[in-house]
């Protein structure tokens, strides 16, 4: 019994604490976009013509040469 003296008001606390917080956030505009910043960085990594593309991973007719693709430096031929 007189853990519930300690217990109930330790859980007011918790749940005063998780109000406060969802408020807090509320007030910053955290949710005011869920969906768009976790597209965008799908979007820009799966797009083809994106600057992202590394041309070491590009087969020659994307690449626009008939060049190798380069050695890493230390490698001997």
């Amino acid at each position: 019994m007189n853990a519930l003296f300690l217990l109930i008001p330790l859980g007011l606390l918790q749940v005063a604490g998780a109000a406060w917080l969802l408020i807090w956030a509320i007030n910053r505009g955290q949710f005011e976009d869920l969906i768009g910043p976790g597209s965008e960085c799908l979007r820009a990594e799966w797009d083809d013509d994106s600057e992202l593309a590394d041309p070491r991973f590009l087969n020659r007719e994307e690449r626009n040469d008939s060049s190798p693709v380069p050695h890493s430096q230390g490698e001997t031929e």
